[in-house]
């Protein structure tokens, strides 16, 4: 209760002798939004890059795939296309998101990422970029997946994650 007088006697005192109130910081300075080809990606972003520009926040956009199983690479090994389609669809989802960044007027950085192990790939990124919070896109195909994904990051994330449906 006497912080909150203080605080209030603070403002008044610098109101009535014309100094500047200390700006606030932004709670979220940086979204990492995680995207995939799935269907629901261009919604996710669309909405993702809305709160971004409401919040003044940044974005970077994550794009993690698992790396070949060995019977795709052997095939990669005599004409390469596995690894191409891969990563040609990864580098669309990125454009797109990017463009949809550009269209709400934002800049967004874009990643893609190797790893087997999902949450693991987000998490990383999202602290060595100090995210301060998780866009995860939801999934309509493969759900199961996309639900454990989505709980290890949940539980082993110190920023907070949301969901997109």
């Amino acid at each position: 209760m006497t912080h909150i007088k203080l605080a209030r006697d603070a403002a008044v005192h610098a109101r009535l002798h014309g100094l500047r109130q200390p700006v606030e910081e932004k709670m979220i300075k940086t979204i990492l939004l995680v995207i995939d080809s799935a269907d629901g990606a261009e919604r996710a972003t669309d909405q993702c890059m809305a709160l971004a520009v409401a919040l003044g926040s940044q974005v970077r956009v994550l794009y993690v795939m698992s790396p070949l199983p060995a019977v795709e690479r052997a095939a990669d090994a005599l004409g390469g296309t596995c690894r191409d389609r891969w990563a040609a669809r990864a580098g669309e989802a990125l454009d797109e998101a990017a463009a949809a960044a550009q269209r709400h007027g934002i800049a967004a950085s874009t990643t893609i990422v190797v790893d087997s192990r999902h949450d693991m790939a987000i998490l990383d990124q999202a602290a060595r970029h100090r995210c301060d919070l998780i866009v995860l896109q939801g999934h309509q195909q493969d759900a199961w997946a996309s639900r454990a994904i989505a709980r290890k990051v949940i539980l082993d994330s110190s920023a907070p994650v949301l969901v997109m449906p």
